[in-house]
């Protein structure tokens, strides 16, 4: 089970269970890896259903959920074309939590043959 993180944006704290500190010592240190998402073909961007959020691992070994901000794939999404699209994403920081990594999420969308 996941202890949970509460960002405090106007006093840049960070709250994990009973450990209260200021973000600013905080990084994150790995991206929990996420499953292939399979679609069927012609299945348009917006259909995908690419994460809203990742896992991330905090250098005080707590994981965390963090919103990310997805690429257009690569090679770049193609409706029409089966194969595995590449998406890389961004992840949103809180105020004060560093990526000194630049770690960045990352997942394969398949995309079936045309039946």
């Amino acid at each position: 089970k996941y202890r949970y993180l509460w960002v405090q944006e106007a006093l840049n704290q960070i709250q994990i269970g009973q450990y209260a500190g200021t973000a600013a010592n905080l990084d994150i240190t790995a991206v929990t890896a996420i499953a292939d998402i399979n679609v069927d073909n012609a299945t348009v961007i917006d259909d995908v259903p690419l994460p809203e959020t990742v896992e991330v691992t905090i250098s005080s070994q707590v994981k965390v959920l963090l919103p990310v901000v997805w690429d257009d794939g690569t090679p770049d999404y193609d409706v029409a074309t089966a194969g595995t699209y590449t998406f890389a994403g961004t992840i949103t920081l809180p105020s004060g939590l560093l990526n000194t990594g630049a770690l960045k999420a990352s997942v394969d969308v398949v995309v079936s043959e045309a039946a």
